[in-house]
């Protein structure tokens, strides 16, 4: 987990990172959740839609909430390296 966060903080702002494997099995009992850690500048924005087609990003309530609605995305999503740690700790809670 620190890795993932640590790589995130240090990607240049063209990159995204996927969120941890253990917090994306926790969100993401089947498909269609995908996240990556994303920067809000211009050019990770313009990076993600070009490799995704758009850019959505989502808190971590909404990423938990999605879980029990069983609502699915078309495409990744984005989460702030902020919503990403709250992510974290609302994961680790409910385990």
């Amino acid at each position: 987990m620190i890795l993932v966060s640590l790589m995130a903080a240090m990607l240049s702002g063209a990159e995204a990172a996927p969120v941890a494997e253990k917090v994306q099995e926790a969100v993401a009992p089947r498909a269609g959740r995908e996240l990556y850690i994303c920067a809000r500048d211009e050019a990770s924005r313009r990076a993600f839609k070009r490799r995704f087609g758009e850019v959505v990003f989502v808190s971590a309530r909404e990423v938990v909430d999605s879980r029990t609605d069983g609502s699915a995305w078309a495409v990744p999503r984005c989460i702030t390296q902020k919503e990403y740690l709250r992510l974290e700790k609302l994961t680790s809670k409910t385990r």
